[in-house]
């Protein structure tokens, strides 16, 4: 059950990582999201929110391995991904990129639950 939780989190984690990608550059960012980005404050916006996605991503897989702290990983990604989903919903009219991010999430979301009630279980 530990290794199906370690990698179920494993998973999730580098999705919430992979993000961090678009630190390097605004071209990354746009390749990520769709939409262009305009401005150096804006780019500046979005470079950080992927270094807070990297550092979400990175303590999702470091709580894989410390079952000590997966209560507290499992809380931060529900609520950076399904925070997502409901304030894309409530938003609407967004394009298909970011429409493909709210899927991702909620399939993130659903393995993330899966190892929730494995390690209750547990």
């Amino acid at each position: 059950m530990d290794i199906a939780i370690t990698l179920i989190m494993l998973v999730v984690g580098y999705i919430n990582f992979h993000p961090l990608i678009g630190i390097v550059s605004v071209a990354r960012l746009q390749a990520l999201y769709g939409p262009p980005i305009e401005g150096a404050d804006m780019a500046i916006l979005m470079r950080h929110r992927a270094l807070l996605f990297g550092i979400l991503g990175g303590f999702i897989m470091y709580a894989a391995f410390v079952p000590e702290l997966r209560v507290l990983a499992f809380v931060a990604g529900f609520t950076n991904m399904l925070g997502f989903v409901v304030i894309a919903r409530l938003v609407g009219g967004y394009r298909s990129r970011v429409a493909r991010v709210e899927r991702i999430d909620m399939v993130a979301s659903a393995l993330l639950a899966v190892a929730l009630v494995l390690h209750l279980v547990r």
